[in-house]
């Protein structure tokens, strides 16, 4: 009976081992769709860098985000976003996010507006809270020429100190080659029925010719009107950038972990895989409890059988 025992619970363990091997896998499927990878710098006056890029059908997006850990008693910190190397070819949107600390808010305001008229570009919107005797908080969304953005990123930490800035870069050029193309088919679609019209010779041909056209022109509207904001969103860059005044810039310093604190974090980490585990075996056997009874019973059966078997041989051992 206890090698009975103990290959029914070899077959339990194999079975419960392959479902969690089988769940593994199914985990990653979804990774087939994309293509993503995360890496972590560390820059002079910032803290870790994290950037990962996902591709999604037409879509390549990018993104990149850090967070200052200098303690800056001056308010002076450097970017460390870089836009690479510009590709005329390519037709890539820009989306960078700053949030910054100031001592002296007016004049990080004005600061802000003054860097943004001298690069070419303008404020989309903006909104202010705070006042009164109270720190205020302002948050501008600006429109930069793309070819000016490096500059802007250069020189935003003489308005205030970086306390965290983002930049995501999304590659639209298939999606805008195809809207290109669509728009001349409908153009020439356009001039040839044009051609039509003047050659109708009847009411209802006219009227057919007409409509046609009508939707037509209501196709290359609608391209025309997505490839021009296609346009706006690759020549100016949306920076959004947020302005927190502050009595005392915010001290962030990195420490190493000790020793303990090393220690307690492994722990944590082996309690909530032993959770895990423990989760995922729950799941599987209860998910699978009609199998799991049906071989029990199959075994049991078989066990049975065996010590019918047995004893039926003893029996006749004995009487002989």
């Amino acid at each position: 009976m206890k090698k009975t025992i103990a290959l029914i619970l070899a077959i339990l363990c194999a079975a419960a081992m392959f479902s969690a091997c089988g769940a593994t896998e199914a985990d990653r499927a979804p990774e087939a769709y994309y293509d993503e990878s995360i890496q972590m710098n560390s820059s002079a006056g910032l803290g870790d860098k994290y950037s990962y890029t996902v591709e999604d059908g037409d879509y390549i997006s990018t993104e990149s985000v850090s967070e200052s850990l200098t303690d800056s008693s001056s308010g002076n910190t450097t970017s460390s976003l870089q836009l690479g190397k510009p590709d005329p070819s390519r037709k890539l949107i820009y989306n960078v996010n700053y949030t910054l600390e100031t001592k002296t808010y007016d004049d990080s305001v004005a600061a802000l507006l003054d860097l943004t008229a001298t690069l070419g570009g303008y404020t989309e919107s903006s909104d202010t809270r705070g006042g009164n005797g109270s720190e205020r908080y302002s948050t501008y969304v600006l429109r930069i020429p793309s070819d000016k953005l490096q500059d802007f990123i250069s020189s935003v930490g003489t308005i205030g100190s970086i306390r965290r800035e983002s930049l995501s870069t999304q590659d639209i050029t298939l999606e805008y080659v195809d809207v290109e193309s669509r728009l001349a088919s409908l153009r020439a679609q356009e001039a040839r029925l044009i051609e039509l019209l003047g050659q109708a010779k009847d009411l209802d041909e006219v009227l057919r010719i007409e409509e046609s056209l009508a939707n037509i022109r209501y196709e290359i509207e609608s391209y025309t009107t997505r490839l021009n904001t296609m346009s706006s969103l690759v020549s100016y860059s949306t920076v959004t950038v947020e302005l927190n005044e502050v009595i005392e810039y915010t001290p962030v310093e990195r420490k190493p972990l000790t020793f303990g604190e090393k220690l307690a974090r492994e722990f944590s980490n082996s309690i909530e895989r032993v959770s895990d585990g423990f989760q995922s075996f729950v799941i599987w056997f209860l998910g699978n409890i009609v199998e799991i009874l049906l071989v029990l019973a199959l075994i049991a059966a078989v066990v049975l059988a065996h010590v019918l078997v047995i004893r039926l041989i003893i029996r006749r051992c004995r009487r002989k």
